[in-house]
């Protein structure tokens, strides 16, 4: 019988906050609480808006959470108990990340470690850099070349990537394939429902949109929500535009609505704001299609979930994207920053519903098909399967145990 143990997650967010890697760590790591795992999430006590106002302890979907306040430019300093089986570090930033590479480096030095070490950046180890501003970019660019890859070889026993992109892309940076290790994301099994019951007044206000394009991401630069809105001027007037998700960057948010107030479109743009569950499944299968012209992404859960839906999904050819939309197979692509391209690729995507409606429904059907076992319940059995294989390996107190173990 296997051997269950404590696993400590470690991330800036969690739930309610509930983006992309946000959204991954309730999903899978709940199930695991259903099997005899015991999960601790550390976090900051902050919203992506707001800091230090959530609760600092409290239990959700079964898991034990843990907030810390957030300390400027320092970020927090999570408690980590020596009875830990595994500690998992989401993302990838400077803060608090450095203190936590320190000091599992520290209870190297020391023989103290004995718990499996897995590096989860969820793409953010190789952004698209044009997103930062030009001395955040510098000064995380030479961090992550110099002292960032140092540390994840000095002390990650596991580097989790989301996909076969991610791999490359990681790999290509300078870490060493052998820690690569891929678990994907999933989809909500209330997506494979046959119908999405929600209560009479949401359904009127889904109806009172009329046709819409649907955008399910949360708002910040990086999710170039503005190419949309720089289009809808030429996509039929009788659509508008929903973007659903939680506000990210207070700035670009407000950039955005004076772009559509500059462009006459601002009675086209709908700020929907956070959904989930059935609500959120009935907003995609009551759309026209979804738009996704991210600047970049790992592994975005958003189209799979559109896809679901038997959603047309229109996507940037950001390489992550592309593995999952092949053009005109399942779905369609177009270069971000194409104003006059994607809104004539809308256009006509749109108008397939009325001009070829075989194609359309063989494009739907590909879609689905393509994401019906994507399920959050098959990355819970691969991370399982990942902790009973590799955690209480004999060589992880050792500074250099990737050197042992390959030889």
């Amino acid at each position: 019988m296997k051997q269950h143990g404590q696993i400590h997650i470690i991330n800036k967010y969690f739930a309610p906050v509930t983006a992309g890697i946000e959204t991954s760590i309730l999903q899978t790591f709940s199930i695991l609480t259903k099997h005899d795992y015991t999960i601790h999430i550390h976090t900051s006590r902050n919203t992506l808006s707001e800091t230090n106002i959530l609760p600092r302890e409290e239990v959700v979907a079964g898991m034990n959470i843990h907030r810390y306040q957030w300390l400027p430019h320092l970020g927090f300093f999570p408690k980590i108990p020596a009875t830990a089986n595994a500690v998992v570090l989401e993302n990838f930033d400077i803060f608090p990340h450095l203190w936590i590479f320190l000091w599992v480096i520290w209870l190297k030095l020391m023989a103290q470690k004995h718990f499996l070490f897995v590096v989860a950046p969820h793409g953010s180890f190789t952004p698209n850099w044009q997103v930062f501003s030009i001395w955040t970019r510098w000064i995380r660019f030479v961090y992550y070349h110099t002292v960032g890859m140092a540390m994840i070889v000095l002390t990650a026993d596991v580097v989790q990537v989301l996909s076969v992109a991610e791999f490359q892309k990681v790999e290509s940076f300078g870490v060493p394939a052998d820690l690569l290790h891929v678990i994907s994301n999933g989809i909500e099994s209330e997506a494979f429902k046959p119908t999405h019951e929600v209560s009479p007044e949401y359904a009127v206000r889904v109806k009172e949109l009329g046709k819409y394009i649907v955008q399910l991401s949360r708002i910040a630069p990086v999710k170039n929500i503005e190419d949309i809105i720089q289009a809808l001027p030429f996509i039929d007037t009788k659509i508008k535009f929903v973007i659903a998700g939680p506000v990210g960057d207070a700035a670009y948010h407000q950039q955005l609505k004076s772009l559509a107030y500059k462009l006459g479109v601002s009675d086209r743009v709908v700020y929907w704001g956070v959904v989930r569950g059935t609500e959120k499944f009935y907003l995609l299968e009551h759309a026209q299609l979804m738009a996704h012209l991210a600047f970049a992404e790992t592994q975005c859960i958003t189209v799979w979930e559109g896809l679901s839906q038997k959603l047309p999904c229109v996507v940037s050819t950001e390489p992550s994207l592309v593995e999952t939309i092949q053009d005109e197979v399942t779905g369609f692509t177009v270069p971000a920053g194409q104003t006059t391209m994607i809104a004539s690729k809308v256009n006509e995507v749109v108008g397939l519903r009325a001009t070829d409606s075989a194609k359309l429904k063989k494009l739907q059907n590909r879609g689905r098909q393509l994401v019906k076992d994507k399920s959050w319940e098959h990355a819970a059995a691969e991370y399982d399967q990942l902790f009973w294989s590799e955690m209480n390996h004999p060589s992880r107190t050792h500074l250099f145990s990737r050197v042992i173990r390959a030889n």
